[in-house]
Parts: C-alpha cells; structure tokens; sequence
C-alpha cells in the first residue's frame, strides 16, 4: 500500500513539474488569431451630422494574448489560431507592457492623421501638430537608467527641439558618443532638464546611443470644422483608412451605398495619404469575411500576403488615399 502511494505521489510531482515547464515554456509564445470588427462609423462624432449614412465601413482587428496550455491546445486543432514566439513578435527587448503603450499611441495617432488625410481631401485647411516623444522603456544598463523613465516626454536634445522621432533621431546622431547631451523632457506637468553622457550604440559603431524605445506623442489636428475620433482600448495603427473612410463620406453625404452594403478596411496612413503595411492580414481577412464584408480594402505592400478570400468577398490593394476612393467610386462623383 504504502509502495503504491509512494508511485502516485512520485506521477503527480513529475506531471506537476512538467505542466510548470510547459507553462513557463508557453509564456514565452503569443497566441495570433482573427479578432472583432468594429463599425467605425461609432467612432467618427462630426457635429453637423444628425444621422448616420447607409451602409458600414468596417475596421478589422487581430486578437493577441500570451499563450497558456489550453490555447497550445486550441491552435492544434484550430488553423485559425496561431503561435507565434515572443522573439518573433515584440520588438528586441521591448517589454509586454512598453508594446501596448505603443499600440496605445499608435491609435491616437492614426486617428488625427486619418482626420487630416479626409479632411485635406475634402479641401479643408487643418494641420497636423507633433508634441515631442514618449519614452516607452528604458533599456537597462543603458546612459538613460536612472535618469529618464517610462512616461517621460522628450521635447528637446540640446538647443534642439524635438517633436517626432526622426527629429530625435538627427539630433543625437549630431554628438559623438560619450558626449553629455542635455535632454528635455515633459514630466509631471513639469520641463525638467536631464543630464546624460552617452555611449555607443552596440550595433552601430561610432554611433551615440541614450537607450530608450520611444514612439510618437498623440498628435493635435489644428482646424478639424467639428468632428472628432472617440477614444477605444483597441490599439494600433491599422484602423487610420477606415476611419478616413468614414470622416469622408460623412463629410459629403453621398448615397453612394446601400443599407446592406458592407466595406471593410485596414491601412496605416501617412499625411500624406500613402497607406502602408499592416500586421496579422491573414487573421483580418478572416475577420472580414465573418462580418460579411463585400469588399476589404488592403494596403499594396501587403498584396503577396492575400489569399483567396471566402464567401465572394473581394480583396482590393490600394496604395493612397485617393486611390482607395476611387476603387469604392466616390471620388468620380465629386
């Protein structure tokens, strides 16, 4: 009796240390699959329109989450559902938390800059303002431990001022390393000043480095004529085309679709109306499909990603801004 009590408690100890192992193991994989789709047409607030237009443009999302045993399971069995390692899906070194505050402010920024992209089209003057850089992470052992922080607002290097990362970029590349740069940064409600000796970049010889991630700080839209983005916890860059989508046709009123008609979109947009490349297109063409879209609109540098699409839905890659239009025939009716 006792022998065989002794074998059981020895199967349960090992089964426990190997399910310890496993989930250890997990934690270090993301679970990748098709996520919701979102009318964005809650999203746009424009003031002198009472009511909403036929139809929906639609915006597409990916549903991420760390990996456990029980997804482990799912994704064996489910062609939907994919692994994908943490080497392979955050950026080198940066933290869980640093990722989604970056999604965060990607959002925040696509949608001023899907205000501009619509709103110039339409021929109304507004201008994009920048407001410096947020610091995202700060990278241990590097100058910057110990001296900025997670939250911080660069908004200035030296005599220079600092309002996007390219400007962040040419500014310290301007001194050599072990140059003490003085950084400028917005903390608290306060400008304080911060000392740091640089050192060199460990993959770029000869080149200054701080050692902070940092991404761009939300954008103001100056001259917006009443109309708005409601704030959302989804985060990204991707929902910037649709949203411009809808700011456009909201803007001109055109009956251009039907109640039934469903469009969807993904697209990260510049000021200048370029889209680029998005993320997770697979899972978003899924997505789409499941909403019942008749159309989804992709970024052309994801073309050789795109698959037959079920259900008749048609997969368009587009370029620009104006092209997008003209593929749903708005811009002919102008």
């Amino acid at each position: 009796m006792r022998r065989w009590l002794h074998r059981w408690l020895a199967i349960v100890l090992a089964a426990t240390m190997l399910l310890c192992a496993a989930t250890v193991l997990l934690r270090q994989y993301f679970v990748v699959m098709p996520g919701s789709t979102y009318d964005v047409a809650e999203m746009v607030v424009v003031r002198e329109s009472a009511s909403r237009e036929p139809g929906r443009i639609l915006m597409t999302t990916v549903r991420t989450r760390r990996a456990d045993l029980l997804w482990c399971l799912r994704a064996l069995v489910d062609p939907e559902v994919e692994m994908v390692p943490e080497r392979d899906f955050l950026p080198q070194g940066m933290t869980w938390e640093a990722y989604q505050e970056r999604n965060r402010l990607m959002m925040l920024n696509s949608q001023a800059t899907a205000l501009v992209v619509a709103l110039e089209t339409l021929g109304h003057p507004v201008r994009l303002e920048r407001h410096g850089v947020v610091v995202l992470q700060v990278v241990d052992g590097s100058p910057a431990q110990g001296r900025l922080r997670a939250g911080d607002v660069i908004v200035g290097i030296g005599n220079a001022q600092v309002l996007s990362r390219e400007e962040l970029g040419e500014a310290i590349t301007s001194y050599s390393p072990g140059d003490r740069v003085i950084v400028t940064v917005l903390r608290d409600h306060a400008q304080v000043e911060v000392a740091i000796p640089t050192a060199e970049h460990p993959d770029r010889p000869g080149v200054p480095f701080l050692g902070v991630m940092v991404y761009d700080a939300p954008y103001s839209v100056e001259g917006a004529p009443g109309v708005r983005v409601k704030p959302t916890d989804i985060g990204g860059p991707s929902a910037a085309l649709p949203l411009a989508l809808e700011i456009f046709r909201r803007f001109t009123l055109w009956p251009d679709m039907e109640p039934g008609d469903v469009v969807a979109a993904t697209g990260v947009l510049a000021p200048d109306g370029t889209i680029s490349r998005v993320g997770g297109l697979e899972h978003k063409v899924r997505a789409a499909e499941r909403a019942g879209a008749d159309v989804f609109l992709v970024p052309e540098d994801n073309a050789g990603e795109i698959q037959d699409p079920q259900g008749g839905m048609r997969v368009v890659a587009v370029s620009t801004f104006q092209e997008a239009l003209r593929v749903l025939g708005w811009l002919r009716q102008r």
